[in-house]
């Protein structure tokens, strides 16, 4: 008997069975439903899953039934779901209390031991694993499948395997109950020290120098040298300072009691700015090294006046040489929707914007100090989820699905190189119909499909090598071993299309296994390989954009201060008013983040508007400018007088205040970092004014 909202219905347990059950629920749907119903609770952060009855069921499943429908060719209807919903509700219900005592990590293989383009969880490729069944005597038994394509997972044997498989039938509110749950257990304590406002000995203390930064990105060094330019960079800097620490260190869990809630685990200081660190200049950090190991060479050309009026090109790379562009990148597509069907059939409607804009590991990066710097930025990573702090990392899904464990597919392909997709696509296609014309019975028109099918195919292959092209630009030969000519013909074409495949899926798996360690080193694994790709990216990056609703939510305001007065109004009108980009420029003005929390529960310093200081500000609020404390997330609001003073005085603000000097005046002798006021380059041209 199964209620809720919309009525109830009685079924016998046959019935039930019959439709919530069977070979036909494969992972892939369950996936579908898991994630309607996910969405559905973190667009409303009061909705539990197992609270979700039949009316929001079927609200939160209209975005997929266009999936679910292409999948099983419309035999799933709304009741059969809300069947199935019952039996996903019972196996995350027992999940809750088993998957404590499951190791789900103990076939994590690491990057010194994985063979390259191997699956590293779930066991072989061979075999296939079905939904939750409710048959079995057991609410964790398994409809078992034999082999197949549509498959959603490889097979392995044992209960962690298992689970792995079914990953995405697993409500995401309980994986991250028992993520935190394994953090709190794995978070090492510092020794306390004798005042409660004194650091502890053992918490690490890092000296960054963002002038050296600056000069670093400025100068000509990176080219002659890319090892010293990262060694100038604040990644570089933090590199040094902590990438030879036990990772036990690491793992300091440490909240200060004036960091206002904020965990963190080493404490910064600005060399030559004044600024106490109490969580501003802590989340500051992850912030910018995000930034800088994405920032393109591109940016400080235009920056410093040179290379002007160029257009990203063939050339485009990145100031730090440890992620490279995507090719999409080069391709100069507008920003028109593409409806492009992948090699295994299924479509997907991607924006060409939204595939452009990411970054990848650099594939050509081999080296030794290479591969411990990638494994740094897996544990800047795992110490930014610790601290809850979202970082802006713009990675393609085939990152995330290494950094988890999820075996990639060729439609992953298209969000990072749609040009060479594009081709394999089209090889495939055009060998298919040489094929089918061939297959053709004889007759009078067999001839002329043959030769029609074989000029489009060789339209579409022309002067292809087993060359394959890097996202780094480096050209990789792929031709088979003996082979006399490299040149793609019509009895090797689909090899090509493998090895292609296979080089561009797999072309940073060094990198990205080395990520994987690090992080592996910060978090506990064992839970890593049951989170879904776009679980970890949300985990690590949260929501893209900035939700004004929910920050609005998550505002107090002083006593001084009412949400109903004018300039209050005014602000939040503005705020809306803004883009993305300058949401959050806003965001990291006043928080020094780029990124809000998922949900409100996950707010642990609340937004706070404060009025301005001083006279002046209330005489004439107009001529002052706005300011925050990054460190407390609170903001000094003059009254403006309208919406134009409020807009442009907001906007100078949070584009033109890079520095944190407001907290006290360095001495003499702090100041000297700063040096001449103008500093050349090393023949690049360009003068670096401060």
């Amino acid at each position: 008997e199964g209620g809720g909202e919309g009525g109830d219905c009685e079924v016998t347990f046959e019935e039930f069975k019959a439709m919530g059950d069977g070979d036909k629920w494969t992972p892939e749907l369950d996936g579908y439903i898991i994630s309607a119903v996910n969405t559905y609770g973190n667009r409303y952060d009061q909705v539990n899953p197992w609270n979700v009855g039949r009316a929001q069921l079927s609200h939160a499943m209209a975005p997929y039934m266009k999936s679910i429908n292409r999948c099983c060719k419309g035999e799933k209807g709304d009741e059969a779901i809300g069947m199935r919903f019952s039996v996903l509700k019972c196996f995350n219900s027992t999940l809750v209390n088993t998957l404590p005592f499951i190791e789900c990590g103990e076939g994590l293989v690491l990057s010194n031991k994985v063979k390259p383009m191997a699956c590293i969880w779930g066991g072989n490729e061979e075999g296939g694993t079905g939904g939750v069944g409710v048959g079995g005597g057991h609410p964790l038994s398994v409809n078992t499948l034999p082999p197949s394509k549509d498959t959603a997972y490889p097979s392995g044997s044992g209960l962690s395997s298992m689970l792995v498989n079914l990953r995405e039938s697993i409500f995401f509110v309980t994986k991250k109950k028992i993520f935190n749950n394994l953090l709190e257990r794995t978070v090492t304590h510092p020794k306390k020290a004798e005042d409660e406002y004194d650091y502890p000995e053992d918490l690490p203390q890092v000296v960054l120098n963002r002038v050296r930064v600056e000069i670093g990105r400025r100068s000509n060094v990176g080219r002659k040298d890319p090892v010293g330019r990262v060694s100038m960079s604040l990644f570089g800097q933090l590199f040094d300072e902590l990438h030879f620490i036990d990772p036990c260190l690491l793992r300091i869990g440490y909240t200060h009691p004036m960091d206002d809630g904020q965990e963190r685990t080493f404490k910064v200081k600005f060399e030559g700015e004044g600024v106490d660190d109490y969580g501003g200049p802590y989340r500051e950090v992850f912030g910018q090294v995000a930034g800088e190991l994405q920032a393109l060479e591109t940016d400080i050309n235009w920056m410093i006046g040179r290379g002007r009026g160029k257009a990203i090109g063939e050339t485009v790379r990145c100031v730090l040489p440890l992620l490279c562009p995507t090719r999409n990148w080069r391709g100069g597509r507008g920003a028109e929707e593409d409806v492009i069907g992948d090699i295994g059939g299924t479509e997907e409607i991607r924006s060409v914007v939204e595939r452009m804009g990411m970054f990848v590991p650099n594939p050509s990066l081999r080296g030794g100090i290479y591969m411990e710097m990638f494994c740094f930025i897996g544990q800047i990573i795992g110490i930014a989820l610790r601290s809850r702090i979202c970082t802006k990392f713009r990675f393609p899904r085939v990152v995330w699905k290494g950094l988890c464990g999820s075996p990639v597919s060729p439609s992953d392909l298209l969000e990072y190189d749609e040009a060479c997709y594009s081709v394999i696509r089209q090889v495939k296609e055009f060998s298919r119909r040489v094929k089918e014309a061939e297959g053709m019975e004889k007759g009078e028109g067999r001839d002329a499909e043959i030769k029609k099918a074989v000029e489009g195919f060789d339209n579409a292959v022309g002067d292809l090598r087993f060359v394959g092209t890097l996202s780094s630009g480096e050209t990789v030969d792929i031709s088979p071993p003996g082979s006399t000519s490299n040149s793609v013909t019509l009895s090797n074409c689909d090899l090509w299309s493998t090895k292609m495949l296979n080089l561009r899926l797999h072309e940073s798996d060094r990198a990205i296994f080395a990520m994987r360690d690090g992080l592996a080193s910060i978090i506990p694994h064992s839970l890593l390989p049951l989170l879904t790709w776009d679980q970890l990216e949300l985990l690590v990056c949260g929501k893209d954009g900035v939700d004004i609703d929910l920050l609005q939510e998550n505002t107090e305001y002083d006593d001084d201060v009412s949400p109903e007065s004018e300039h209050i109004k005014s602000f939040w009108r503005v705020l809306r008013s803004f883009d993305n980009e300058d949401r959050s420029k806003f965001l990291k003005f006043v928080w020094a983040r780029e990124r809000l929390p998922p949900t409100t529960s996950e707010f642990h310093q609340r937004f706070k508007i404060q009025a301005s200081v001083g006279e002046g500000p209330k005489e004439n609020p107009d001529g002052y400018l706005p300011k925050a404390h990054t460190c407390f997330f609170s903001l000094n609001l003059p009254r403006y007088t309208c919406d134009e003073v409020m807009r442009e005085k907001l906007l100078y603000a949070i584009y033109n205040c890079t520095e944190m000097d407001a907290d006290f005046k360095l001495a003499e002798s702090e100041n000297n970092i700063w040096g001449d006021p103008n500093v050349e380059d090393d023949g690049g041209g360009g003068v670096v004014a401060w």
